[in-house]
């Protein structure tokens, strides 16, 4: 018998003029609550982390859990998304590490990416797939290289408040990362440009 359901999760499938379907996706375990939720990049599929300290794949259409949960994490997932290509999934977690996962198995690759002191509030794919950006809550975004896990670089200088979320440019040569008045602008030549808000 499936786990009784909290705080389950919900798509809406949006049609003008018409009314909203609500789709909840089953299998959420008592007491755990939904922190990040991401489409892939073709909509099939949506990927859940939790406080149970789970990664979740659901299929898009139906609500229906995908394999098991995905676990390696020791403490509340906090932000999830897709590679561009779908075969990934990266994960930031409470306890200050990104995860890299195979979607076909389900199992994590490599070991977790450790640098940041603080909990990781926001990750993302490049466009092109070959790195991740990771913002923290000790202030800092982290660019990892997504084949071998390796830090590419330094770490953005400190910023004045949590570095997250994190958004990536199109063409995938910046990253934008807000915080209080400011916006922080780290190019692949590790510049960091402010604009002030």
């Amino acid at each position: 018998m499936a786990p009784a359901l909290s705080q389950a999760l919900r798509t809406k499938q949006f049609e003008f003029g018409m009314p909203c379907q609500v789709h909840q996706l089953a299998s959420l375990y008592k007491g755990t609550l939904a922190q990040s939720v991401a489409f892939s990049p073709d909509a099939t599929r949506i990927v859940s982390g939790s406080d149970d300290e789970t990664v979740r794949m659901w299929d898009a259409v139906s609500g229906k859990s995908i394999g098991e949960p995905l676990q390696g994490h020791s403490d509340s997932i906090l932000s999830v998304a897709f590679s561009p290509d779908s075969t990934h999934i990266v994960s930031g977690s409470s306890n200050k590490t990104v995860r890299i996962w195979d979607v076909v198995s389900g199992a994590p690759i490599g070991e977790p990416l450790q640098g940041h002191s603080s909990q990781v509030k926001s990750v993302a794919f490049s466009p092109d797939g070959t790195y991740i950006a990771s913002g923290s809550e000790d202030k800092t975004v982290r660019i990892w290289d997504a084949e071998s896990g390796v830090p590419i670089g330094k770490h953005t200088p400190e910023h004045s408040a949590t570095a997250a979320p994190i958004v990536l440019s199109p063409n995938g040569a910046s990253i934008l990362s807000p915080t209080h008045r400011t916006i922080h602008r780290l190019t692949r030549q590790q510049q960091c440009l402010q604009f002030k808000v």
